[in-house]
C-alpha cells in the first residue's frame, strides 16, 4: 500500500525546481536593489516574489514564530529558503537604515536555519554557516534560547 506521507520523487523534484526558481528570482531582485540603491522597492519585490513561491501566504509565515512557520512549510529546503529570504530582507532593511527591523529579521533567519537543520541533518553545515554569519550581526541576547544553544553546540556528525 502506498504511504501518502512519503513524497514521491517527482513531487520532490518539482519542489526543488520551484525553490531554485524562487531563489534565482529573489537573488536577481536583491542584486538589482543593491546596485540601484532602491532598498525599499527591493523589499517590496522580494516580499511579492516570496508570496507566491513558498506555498504559504508570506504575511502568515511572517506572523508566526519561526518554528511554527517551519511546521507549515514542512520541507527542510523550503524552511532553509525562507530563512535565506529573511536574511536578504535583513540586508536590505539595514541598507535602508532600518537597523531594528534588520536585526529582528536576522534573528528570524537564524531560527529558520536551526529549524531546517533539525529536519534535515544534511543541511546543517550550510544552515549553521549562514546562521553563524548572521549571529555576528545581532545581539546574541535577543536570540531565543533554542537558537543560542544550537549556535553554541557542536555540529551534528553524519
Amino acid at each position: 500500500m502506498y504511504d501518502v506521507r512519503v513524497m514521491s520523487l517527482f513531487e520532490r523534484d518539482t519542489i526543488m525546481r520551484q525553490i531554485r526558481q524562487l531563489g534565482d528570482a529573489i537573488a536577481g531582485i536583491v542584486s538589482r536593489a543593491r546596485a540601484e540603491g532602491q532598498y525599499e522597492t527591493g523589499l517590496e519585490a522580494v516580499r511579492e516574489a516570496a508570496q507566491g513561491g513558498l506555498g504559504v501566504a508570506y504575511p502568515v509565515l511572517n506572523r508566526l514564530a519561526p518554528e511554527s512557520a517551519a511546521l507549515l512549510l514542512r520541507d527542510a529546503e523550503l524552511i532553509r529558503t525562507y530563512g535565506w529570504i529573511c536574511a536578504e530582507e535583513a540586508d536590505l532593511l539595514g541598507r535602508a537604515g532600518q537597523a531594528g527591523q534588520a536585526a529582528a529579521r536576522r534573528g528570524r533567519a537564524i531560527g529558520l536555519y536551526a529549524a531546517a537543520a533539525s529536519r534535515d541533518r544534511s543541511l546543517e553545515p550550510e544552515c549553521r554557516a549562514a546562521a553563524t554569519a548572521l549571529a555576528r550581526l545581532v545581539d546574541a541576547t535577543t536570540l531565543d534560547e533554542r537558537c543560542r544553544l544550537w549556535l553554541e553546540s557542536p555540529p551534528t556528525e553524519g
